[in-house]
């Protein structure tokens, strides 16, 4: 039986990932024991993702990786914080967006700081990390020649990146309600080297009118769980997307962040949700937290991000 793979072990096929962790365990060695439960299910064909991943990130940190770390640990502090507010109350700590816009997304200290940390989490947190992986290995693949793809808060931009990636796709569009965020994402997708089919655009997905382009993907990741309703912003996009068209649904379950609002129970719940916005579940993937199985993540109410792939009805 093969030995488990581990970012500790100086493996040679990942030298991106090698710099990241080590990098995080000269700022925070306390951390090993949780990194080493992130990778300890990796399977051996993950493996060149997870490198391509890093080496994404740590494109994007450069010269800043130690901030980028020392912010990953700063946004952790602030997860437990809303963890025991979880424990404590059974509900997220915030319940609107003028909360969490006041609390949250005016401070722009505290945005950098937190975008940051997230980058960061995309390698070392499997429950961010392991969607990623199918975003990149099954939903991009199964999108026909000459696609055009759309996606809801962009945020860091690696999903915009690796779709860019593709040959087969022919334009890769981003939609951001907040200056700043676009000017991030601009920023990033340039670093990364894929402007020439990207467009970042200022644009309220929630407005009344919508351009009335139309998309043969859209991916909502890491969107739903920061809106009041949800279920109404979902059924916007539908007109946005083609007959046979495919949509990435990314959000979490039991997941108190300082900026979460709006709170599912289950995996089931969340793809209830879906289905009752009038759309065809076609795939779904469940990623607990680090070291979590799946069945205990759900016997202890930890957080797992669920991952629906859908279209519209016939």
């Amino acid at each position: 039986m093969a030995n488990p793979f581990t970012p500790l072990s100086g493996d040679e096929r990942c030298p991106c990932l090698r710099l990241i962790v080590q990098a995080q365990l000269d700022i925070w060695p306390e951390h090993a024991r949780q990194i080493e439960r992130s990778f300890f299910n990796l399977q051996d064909a993950d493996i060149f993702h997870v490198e391509t991943i890093a080496k994404a990130v740590h494109c994007l940190a450069g010269n800043e990786l130690s901030v980028f770390c020392q912010d990953y640990k700063w946004m952790c502090d602030r997860v437990m914080e809303e963890e025991l507010y979880f424990c404590r109350h059974d509900r997220y700590r915030l319940a609107t967006f003028a909360e969490a816009e006041r609390e949250v997304y005016s401070n722009d200290a505290y945005m950098k700081r937190y975008m940051r940390g997230l980058l960061v989490a995309h390698v070392l947190w499997a429950n961010h990390r392991n969607p990623l992986i199918y975003y990149i290995e099954t939903f991009l693949p199964a999108l026909e020649d000459d696609f055009c793809h759309l996606e809801i808060g962009p945020g860091h931009g690696l999903f915009l990146y690796f779709t860019s990636q593709l040959s087969s796709c022919a334009k890769a569009v981003g939609w951001d309600i907040s200056q700043a965020a676009v000017k991030m994402t601009r920023h990033a997708i340039n670093l990364l080297g894929a402007s020439d089919k990207v467009d970042i655009q200022i644009q309220d997905f929630t407005s009344a009118n919508l351009p009335e382009n139309k998309y043969d993907s859209i991916a909502i990741s890491e969107v739903l769980e920061h809106l009041e309703d949800p279920a109404q912003a979902l059924r916007k996009l539908q007109p946005l997307l083609v007959s046979g068209g495919r949509m990435f649904i990314k959000s979490p379950v039991n997941s108190p962040m300082p900026d979460h609002i709006y709170l599912w129970r289950t995996p089931e719940e969340f793809v209830s949700f879906v289905e009752q916005t009038n759309m065809k579940v076609l795939d779904t993937i469940f990623s607990p937290t680090n070291g979590y199985s799946l069945g205990r993540a759900r016997k202890m109410g930890t957080s797992i991000s669920c991952t629906v792939v859908a279209t519209l009805p016939n």
